[in-house]
């Protein structure tokens, strides 16, 4: 036996695109299967819409743009963000949004993440439609906002109103300690301890003035809207591009998966790489059918068979020329050549390989039945049998001879049949040296 080793990586990838291409109805069967499960997921599965908007958390502070200071340290955006997406939040927002919206649903459906280092909110809301996602979205973050506002004036009205009424204390108070003050001798001491209260009281009273003014001068802004969810993109899940591509890559991907398993399991040869994994050996070459027109046609061919009969003498010469010379590199004289056809068909086939050897080398003598002396003195000896002569017929045949040819035809030969030849041919001595491929015929010639 030979191997064409050096042109095993060749082989391999054309042996890869010859499977694909001899199962390609299996392959795309799998992927538009793929593709309409992922349609199916799409139907089955609700689609969520995801809005977002962005905003811009403001300090509350009188000193909110002053030099040499980093703005994001003036305000805790984790704890804006857990605020932006409360339930308290959820429920003012839900009210705005005239029943789309309930506050279970806003809460469950709303996140919000702080930008890191920087005083920027994102909120996101999920929701069944894309308009009652950017309702929410919007509905969220102007209630934050107002709400954020809102807290922070009541903070300040109520600290105000403290302050105030302390400062009414202390005038009650400066104007008891000035009556003391002026009913006192001067240089006693309740003199003295009148004047310390006045004083006192006044930088109090001082104290007090200068913080109201200070809050009061306090912007309660809140914050702004920097990405309105009515100009944002939405999200969609699952994306229906995504989802559908993806289906039809995996069914793609395992149609190519079960093309190379089913190849793998085939019964009948449907390439010549096949029986190169099989036996192992060369093959010569691949010839259109056999019958009713084409290589091995009689006088009668049919002229739409011209061409094609052309090309299988072309296919022929180049064969013999592949037999002849692995005939020669093991000193072979008789060749038994097993077609997988009719007797007629298998004989007038050998007839004309042996008449193309004969051109090329020497002659070439073709004997019917094992034992049989050539008619004229040959160098070469072509022995046809058929693979459906009997089990005893083929080892007779086979005895006689130095190598053997198997002629399989493509889609009808059983690989099992091939082993079983090969094995037949080993042991009787008489070892494979190349295969000879047949077109199968066409449904409308075999009926």
């Amino acid at each position: 036996m030979t191997t064409n080793a050096s042109a095993q990586p060749g082989i391999d990838i054309r042996r890869y695109w010859d499977i694909l291409v001899s199962r390609w109805r299996l392959v795309i069967a799998i992927a538009l299967l793929g593709l309409l499960a992922a349609g199916a997921y799409l139907f089955i599965v609700p689609p969520t819409y995801t809005a977002v908007t962005t905003l811009s958390v403001y300090p509350l502070t009188t000193e909110r743009y002053a030099p040499n200071r980093n703005i994001g340290n003036l305000v805790d955006m984790d704890a804006e963000a857990v605020m932006a997406s409360s339930f308290t939040v959820a429920e003012v927002a839900a009210e705005s949004t005239d029943g789309g919206w309930t506050a279970a649903e806003l809460r469950g459906g709303t996140t919000a993440v702080a930008g890191a280092g920087s005083t920027t909110l994102t909120i996101r809301v999920v929701g069944p439609s894309e308009a009652l996602a950017r309702t929410g979205a919007a509905a969220m973050a102007e209630a934050y906002l107002q709400m954020r506002s809102d807290e922070a004036a009541d903070s300040i009205d109520s600290i105000v109103e403290s302050d105030r009424e302390r400062i009414n204390e202390h005038r009650q108070q400066l104007t008891d300690a000035l009556e003391r003050l002026a009913a006192a001798e001067p240089g006693s001491t309740a003199a003295a301890e009148a004047a310390a209260d006045q004083q006192i009281l006044n930088l109090q009273i001082s104290s007090l003035l200068t913080r109201i003014s200070s809050l009061e001068g306090i912007d309660t802004t809140g914050g702004i809207i920097l990405n309105p969810a009515s100009m944002t993109a939405i999200t969609v899940k699952p994306p229906r591009t995504t989802t559908l591509a993806t289906g039809l890559a995996g069914g793609l991907l395992l149609g190519i998966i079960a093309a190379f398993v089913t190849h793998s399991r085939r019964k009948v040869v449907r390439s010549g790489y096949d029986l190169s994994r099989a036996l192992e050996v060369e093959t010569l070459g691949k010839l259109p059918t056999i019958g009713g027109g084409g290589v091995g046609a009689s006088a009668g061919v049919e002229h739409s068979d011209v061409e094609r009969a052309a090309g299988g003498d072309e296919a022929l010469a180049t064969a013999a020329q592949r037999l002849l010379r692995q005939a020669a590199l093991r000193d072979a004289r008789t060749i038994t050549i097993v077609v997988d056809a009719e007797e007629s068909a298998a004989a007038d086939l050998v007839d004309r390989l042996a008449r193309e050897m004969g051109d090329i080398d020497a002659p070439v003598a073709v004997v019917s039945r094992p034992g049989e002396r050539p008619t004229s003195r040959a160098a070469y000896v072509l022995l046809p049998i058929t693979a459906a002569a009997t089990h005893a017929e083929r080892l007779r045949a086979l005895r006689v001879s130095d190598v053997a040819v198997l002629v399989p035809k493509l889609g009808e030969t059983r690989l099992a049949e091939v082993r079983a030849l090969g094995r037949e041919s080993e042991q009787m001595g008489a070892p494979l040296i190349g295969v000879l491929l047949l077109a199968a015929e066409s449904r409308g010639k075999r009926g």
